[in-house]
């Protein structure tokens, strides 16, 4: 996965390879099993035939790992101007999952519900992603 570390926007590049037949998507997994965690969604793809799967994408997630998600990966800390923030240290979790495992709800943000971890990527590394905060959404 390639992407730019920090921004207004999160742009990144990711290439699976040697995966199953099957639809995958790209999510980050703020961990935190005391609420329930939800993700953010970052694209999908369907295998080819040699198994790989290719997700671009340009979106506005915020910082990652994202502070307001409460995620075990950040640890929280607070800027110059007292906005909460990730401190060095802190890192998201990308993963590729089966899309089946996604329950996406219009009245809710997307979360797991159902566990394959024998069919998913996982990365070895986490990543950050600095977004300016208190951006004007007008």
């Amino acid at each position: 996965m390639e992407y730019k570390s920090s921004g207004p926007i999160f742009k990144f590049e990711f290439e699976g390879h040697r995966l199953a037949p099957g639809s995958y998507t790209l999510i980050y997994y703020p961990e935190n099993f005391a609420s329930g965690s939800r993700l953010i969604y970052l694209g999908s793809d369907i295998a080819n035939k040699g198994g790989h799967v290719h997700i671009k994408g340009s979106l506005d997630t915020g910082s990652l790992p994202a502070p307001y998600a409460s995620d075990f990966n950040c640890i929280p800390g607070l800027d110059d101007q007292g906005t909460l923030i990730c401190l060095e240290g802190s890192g998201a979790k990308i993963w590729l999952v089966l899309s089946s495992d996604i329950c996406f709800r219009d009245d809710s943000a997307p979360y797991m519900k159902n566990w394959n971890p024998d069919k998913y990527l996982f990365g070895d590394d986490l990543i950050i992603f600095n977004s300016p905060e208190n951006r004007d959404c007008d």
